[in-house]
C-alpha cells in the first residue's frame, strides 16, 4: 500500500482550497488524489473514487512526490502538435496567392512539395488561425 505521509496543516489546507476552487477538473482531481492518499485510502479505491485508472493515481503520487504542487499542472506544449507548422506559413501564403479559389490546388502543393496531407477543413482552420484571410490574398493581387 502506498500513500503521502507528512502533510503539514498549512499543506492539507492548500490542497482542500485548491479541490474546490481549481478551475480545471484534472488539477481539483489531483488534489482530491493526495489528500485521500494522505488519509490512508488504497490505490484502488482511489482509482474507483477518482474514476480513473491505477497507473494515473501513480502517476499522480510519483509527481507529487517529484514536484509537489507543480506537478497538478499541465506542461506546456502537451497535446497534438499541428500537421503543417508555422514553418510551412511563408509556403501555404504564396500557394494561396496562386489560386486563391481553388484550396484543392493548395493541398496539392502541400503534398507534392512539402509531403503534407491534410483535409480542406484543416487547411481552412489553419489559415484563419495564421491570420492568413483568402480576402486579403485576392486583394494583393
Amino acid at each position: 500500500m502506498r500513500n503521502i505521509l507528512g502533510l503539514s496543516f498549512e499543506t492539507q489546507k492548500l490542497l482542500k482550497r485548491i479541490e474546490k476552487d481549481a478551475k480545471k477538473a484534472h488539477t481539483r482531481r489531483r488534489a482530491s488524489c493526495i489528500l485521500l492518499s494522505h488519509k490512508g485510502f488504497s490505490i484502488s479505491t482511489l482509482s474507483t473514487i477518482l474514476s480513473v485508472h491505477l497507473n494515473s493515481i501513480y502517476n499522480y503520487l510519483n509527481s507529487w512526490e517529484k514536484s509537489g504542487f507543480l506537478s497538478f499542472y499541465n506542461s506546456k506544449g502537451a497535446g497534438r502538435k499541428p500537421k503543417i507548422g508555422l514553418e510551412n506559413k511563408e509556403f501555404v501564403r504564396k500557394s494561396v496567392q496562386k489560386s486563391p479559389r481553388q484550396l484543392n490546388l493548395v493541398l496539392l502543393d502541400l503534398i507534392e512539395e512539402k509531403g503534407i496531407k491534410v483535409s480542406k477543413k484543416t487547411l481552412i482552420r489553419y489559415l484563419k488561425k495564421n491570420l492568413i484571410f483568402l480576402g486579403e490574398e485576392l486583394e494583393n493581387r
